[in-house]
């Protein structure tokens, strides 16, 4: 059992609070003038870099001693400056420099023997002593938006985005720690609620940390981050294709020093990821290396604890020694709640490091590939190109070698010459096309072999949640020659349903290969397998269409829909070997994910179908908001003009319920607001309403305007109605209609308190009937929308305007109805007057589904619809 009170988190260098970041900022600059030389190359350092003048720089410091770095704070900003000036010394050439100068490896390796650290830059420099935020005082550090950079190799916001990423991660990493200790104290004590719930929200918090990773595409682009970034994090170990077959020599001073090999910054180096794996018991045993691999070879995992701080390292250490939560797991039935939830959070790390594989088949391997075929190009052309990255970390599996990480030692002359030889032969014989694209293994800033490794991670990851063990052999391609013919399936570590297809081809390898060309051509030509379930978007592919597929893929199989998307063409680079960023474009070949990663687009070419699309989008947008304006303008315009009318006819006009002429608490209430009278419906529909008037109900007014919000609409109803008579221009309407009880006022509305003799009761004499008086353009389509209409006889009258006519069933009334002022009215009126209607027939037409097929094929071929 583990006592939490007997850890001291601050003897590791951890907190709660910020886990393995520092508990407060890292120092922006050394306050001691003494250091100003050192502060003043870093200030101007991506310049430096740049133009290729950070050698001349360094080589004029001064050899500084380290007495006076006091705080812990200055001790590792004094490492980070050393670290950065030690990369962009090495790598900030067209050629890479072998021998590290006095003025940066005597003081470096002080500092490196008091921080227990590497001289080197280490996930250390680059990312947990290098942050600030973007304010200046305390900032939620998971959010990388409030995170800037305190110094910088390229000043490229890529850069700084990538490196805050991981910050990010680390400040949300840190709740894992207490509830690590917690699990650890709950496993021995045999507390499985408390097991399930820790392990539930070490689940969560690694779910977290994939959607900070899944963050890196946001800001941070392939080209920039392959081109300018990647190469001055590389280290000196595996480089002999870049010119450093022993390393970098440091000197330390008359004419002595040693070669020393050590790997690139690598998010390896986090001791929050290694964290995981030693709490939940994984074992990894993967090495980096894909041949010649001698039995007992330290793991890559254990060694990169050598690129931690001391205390982080012997956290870890402790840790390891204290865990319990596999074997607890384990001692439990598969069926329990602690084993499948233990069995969740490896499975979710391990789908943390496939988000992993993606990010890295995406930034370096598809501009790798992309990056040997433009660096052919310039080698058929003869022109002197910078060694990069491209070639350096890109071997066939013939070259391959393991080299010690410290030689005897030399003399700087030695050294250099050594260094001259071999790198004008590597860089000088530029391969053809064909060679760099067969056998190739792609190499990271940490020396590893790039995707096996990464993959055998993996892995080794899911497999603890299955309880099996994991060997070598597991991880290589099991194909048995036999008579030409290669069988063999892939075994793949997952837990989801899957279907190996075997893979058959009928040619073996030539005869002439050695046994690694014979292996790695096995494994290019084998044949994929093919996971399910299938994704949605794959299946609306398959229907549908998509891109064409693309061939068996090199090196990375089981990620081929990765490695095989198709990224920005590699920009060619300048003497320096840094283009701005300005001068990276996506070229030709735009990445699939170019349409909705805004972020990947580098030139106004990228944006030309915007360029079409977003005039019209706001041309819609800014008719909508004018149509939508223009509508309730005229909408109020009406209501201006009617409310006197209204108001003086009727008691309550609008909406509010209140009576215009009623008094509130003694005083007069004013008339309403005309603006009040309205109720919009929709943005070419309002309503207004009033009522209280004798043998009135109420009366329902209706605007219908035209469609001005919807350009295509309203554009395509105008030209229409200018061209065809079937299709009639759009045209406003104002429709009242006046609702009448006819002496069933009492059964409706009350009679004042006392004087119920106040309402009469005025019951009409005569029977049913409809009189209209019509506009003659409008009489088909009257009859077609009314049924009343449709029951009535036409007859016109001569005391009326040629243009309307009467439609009634009751002649004999319309002498009465027909009144002087309401002749006047109807000439004033003049075309805007499309109907007059009194009626008590229903509007509807009574339907009768007694033959609904004839009833069908009436409608159908009725006026109506051949209109």
């Amino acid at each position: 059992m583990l006592e939490s009170s007997h850890i001291s988190l601050d003897e590791f260098g951890v907190s709660l609070h910020n886990g393995f970041l520092p508990s407060e900022q890292p120092l922006r600059r050394l306050s001691d003038p003494y250091y100003a030389p050192w502060e003043a190359v870093m200030t101007d350092l991506p310049a430096l870099i740049q133009t290729e003048r950070i050698r001349q720089e360094v080589l004029s410091l001064p050899v500084l001693s380290t007495e006076k770095l006091n705080q812990e704070a200055e001790w590792q900003r004094a490492y980070l400056i050393l670290a950065f000036l030690t990369h962009a010394y090495i790598w900030g050439g067209t050629q890479p420099e072998g021998v590290l100068p006095p003025p940066i490896t005597s003081p470096f390796l002080q500092v490196c023997d008091r921080l227990e650290l590497p001289p080197c830059a280490t996930y250390a420099a680059l990312n947990l002593w290098n942050f600030a935020s973007t304010t200046g005082g305390e900032v939620d550090l998971t959010n990388p938006d409030n995170l800037v950079l305190v110094n910088s190799l390229t000043n490229t916001d890529d850069e700084r985005w990538f490196l805050v990423i991981s910050v990010a991660m680390e400040a949300c990493g840190a709740k894992m720690i207490p509830l690590i200790l917690n699990g650890i104290n709950a496993a021995g004590i045999d507390d499985r609620d408390s097991v399930v719930r820790i392990l539930n929200g070490m689940t969560a918090c690694i779910d977290e940390l994939g959607c900070l990773l899944e963050r890196m595409y946001e800001r941070n682009r392939p080209t920039v981050f392959y081109h300018q970034i990647r190469p001055l994090l590389a280290g000196s170990k595996n480089m002999a294709g870049a010119g450093l077959p022993n390393g970098v020599f440091y000197d330390v001073g008359d004419g002595k020093g040693n070669w020393r090999q050590y790997s690139g910054g690598s998010n390896a180096q986090s001791s929050l990821i290694q964290m995981f794996d030693i709490a939940l018991g994984i074992e990894h045993i993967a090495s980096g290396e894909v041949a010649n691999k001698e039995a007992g070879h330290r793991a890559f995992m254990k060694e990169m604890r050598n690129y931690m701080p001391g205390p982080h390292r012997r956290f870890l250490e402790y840790l390891g020694k204290i865990t319990n939560i596999r074997t607890y797991a384990m001692s439990l039935p598969a069926s329990s709640d602690v084993r499948q939830a233990y069995n969740m959070v490896v499975m979710k790390l391990g789908g943390f490091r496939d988000k992993h594989i993606q990010i890295v088949t995406r930034y370096v391997i598809n501009p790798a590939k992309q990056s040997r075929m433009r660096q052919n190009d310039k080698a058929v052309s003869g022109s002197v190109q910078r060694v990069n990255l491209a070639s350096a970390t890109s071997r066939s599996t013939e070259s391959v070698n393991s080299i010690s990480s410290t030689s005897p030692e030399l003399s700087v002359k030695s050294a250099a010459s050594s260094i001259t030889s071999v790198s004008d032969s590597e860089v000088s014989e530029q391969p053809s096309f064909t060679e760099i694209s067969e056998d190739r293994i792609f190499y990271g800033t940490g020396g590893t072999a790039l995707i096996p490794f990464l993959k055998a991670t993996r892995d080794e990851t899911k497999a603890a949640a299955r309880n099996v063990a994991v060997e070598d052999e597991r991880r290589k391609q099991q194909f048995k020659p036999s008579s030409g013919l290669l069988e063999g399936t892939a075994e793949l570590p997952r837990t989801d349903a899957r279907l190996a297809i075997s893979g058959r081809r009928f040619a073996s390898p030539p005869p002439s290969s050695s046994p690694a060309q014979r292996h790695v051509t096995t494994t290019r030509h084998r044949f994929l397998s093919f996971c399910f379930p299938l994704k949605m978007a794959d299946v609306f592919k398959n229907i549908f269409g998509g891109a064409a597929p693309s061939g068996a893929s090199q090196g990375d199989d089981d990620f081929a829909d990765f490695a095989g998307a198709p990224d920005p063409v590699p920009v060619p680079l300048t003497t320096s070997g840094f283009a701005p960023d300005a001068a990276i474009t996506g070229g030709a070949n735009a990445p699939f994910t170019k349409w909705y990663r805004v972020w990947e687009r580098t030139s106004p070419s990228d944006f030309w179908q915007e360029a079409f699309v977003l005039p019209f989008l706001i041309f819609i947008i800014a008719f909508h908001f004018w149509g939508t304006r223009k509508n309730r303008r005229k909408a109020k315009a009406w209501a201006i003009s009617h409310s006197p009318v209204l108001q003086s006819e009727f008691a309550v006009v609008g909406y509010s319920g209140i009576a215009h002429g009623a008094s509130t608490e003694g005083v007069e209430s004013e008339l309403v607001d005309p603006e009040k009278l309205l109720k919009e419906k929709t943005a070419q529909e309002f309503q207004s309403y009033a009522t209280g008037r004798q043998n009135i109900a109420f009366l329902d007014v209706s605007i219908k305007l035209v469609k001005r919000y919807n350009p295509i609409v309203f554009i395509v109803d105008t030209v229409l109605g200018l061209f065809f008579e079937s299709f009639p221009p759009p045209v406003e309407r104002v429709e009242s209609t006046l609702y009448t009880f006819d002496g069933k006022e009492k059964d409706l509305v009350p009679a004042p308190a006392g004087d119920a003799s106040s309402i009469k009761a005025p019951n009409s004499t005569y029977d049913g009937f409809i009189w209209a008086i019509v506009h003659k353009n409008a009489m088909r389509r009257l009859r077609v929308d009314r049924y009343d209409a449709s029951i009535t006889f036409t007859k016109e009258n001569p005391k009326l305007p040629s243009w309307v006519t009467v439609m009634t069933e009751s002649a004999e009334i319309t002498d009465l109805l027909l009144t002087p002022a309401l002749i006047k009215a109807i000439e004033e009126a003049g075309d805007d007057l499309e109907y007059l209607i009194i009626s008590d027939q229903p509007v509807d037409r009574p339907v009768k589904c007694v033959f609904p097929f004839f009833f069908f094929f009436f409608f159908y071929l009725s006026p109506a619809f051949l209109q």
